[in-house]
């Protein structure tokens, strides 16, 4: 498995539990204070959605920890690494393109 593949599983966990954790502020904004049905269900909605999100955000939590062990990766740094590489890589391609400027910017 690429690093790259990795790295976006990672990124898909990390936005999917993201975007599970804002789901109770839309959910509470949807309710309508004055009907009491409306009321019911969001609360009873968000009750059950807090629990089974406390055992998702660990399992999540445990699941990343264990990919991250596994392949030893560390998107994080990875990621700087990357950009490192990718500012040296930009570097060398204008020096290339615009030996005649560069010289003349030594001069």
């Amino acid at each position: 498995m690429t690093h790259s593949k990795i790295k976006n599983i990672l990124d898909n966990l990390n936005q999917l539990e993201e975007n599970l954790i804002a789901l109770p502020d839309d959910i509470w904004l949807s309710i309508n204070p004055r009907d009491n049905e409306s009321v019911e269900k969001g609360t009873a909605f968000l009750k059950s959605f807090n629990d089974n999100f406390s055992g998702f955000s660990e399992s999540a939590g445990k699941l990343s920890k264990q990919i991250k062990a596994h392949f030893e990766i560390n998107p994080e740094t990875a990621e700087t690494e990357g950009e490192a590489v990718s500012e040296k890589s930009h570097s060398r391609i204008i020096k290339l393109k615009f030996p005649a400027s560069r010289a003349i910017e030594d001069q």
